[in-house]
Formats: structure tokens, sequence, C-alpha cells
């Protein structure tokens, strides 16, 4: 998903990574995006959310800042273009890829078997 991230939507890979961390991992396992904690570089990784692009400009998208403790600004504006982006240019390779087109085949066979179950 990092290496999606960084190839298809242009995202640094620590922006990447943070951000999926803090809101993939973290949203379906405690229901919001706590902020991170780098045991190893002792520093806190947080975020900012701003919904249009009167708020951020597109420079500032996406972007780590900061030194003792890391935030990164995200635009949903943005993102949801970026998103766009995203799938046209993998959908685009996923056309003339032999091994993409598997990877993606059998990704979508275990999205698609997903059983409901009943509480």
């Amino acid at each position: 998903m990092v290496d999606f991230i960084e190839h298809y939507m242009g995202y640094s890979r620590n922006a990447a990574s943070m951000a999926l961390q803090m809101w993939r991992h973290n949203m379906m396992h405690t229901g919001y995006p706590r902020d991170l904690f780098d045991l190893k570089r002792n520093i806190g990784l947080t975020w900012l959310l701003h919904w249009g692009e009167e708020q951020m400009a597109r420079s500032g998208h996406f972007v780590l800042t900061g030194t003792n403790a890391l935030k990164i600004d995200m635009s949903l504006f943005h993102l949801i273009e970026d998103l766009k982006l995203a799938q046209r240019k993998y959908l685009r390779d996923l056309s003339g890829n032999p091994q993409l087109i598997r990877n993606f085949q059998k990704a979508s066979k275990g999205i698609n078997e997903v059983d409901l179950r009943t509480l």
C-alpha cells in the first residue's frame, strides 16, 4: 500500500507510511486516527486535516514538517484529486502489465469472497 501511494500518488515514502499507520490502521482498530510516537527517534507524529483548497495550497499537501515532533498536513480536496489521478494511472498500467493483472486478480478475489457474519 505504501508502494502504491508513493508510486501512483507521488507522496514521499515517509509521509505515506505515517498516514497509513494513523489513518488506515488506527481508524480500523481504534475508531479514530491517533497520533503516533517513534520510539527509535523519540519524536511524536501528528496530523492536521484541511478541508478545502482555500485552507491549504497544493504545495503544502501531504508534507511532513517539524523536527522534535512531525506533523503531516493533508487537504481533503487535494487527496480526493490525487486518488482519482492515481486510479487512472493504475488502470493504465494494469492494462499492459501481466504481473500487475495477476496481483489485481488475486486481491480482487479476496475482497469478493469476504463472508458477512452476523453478530
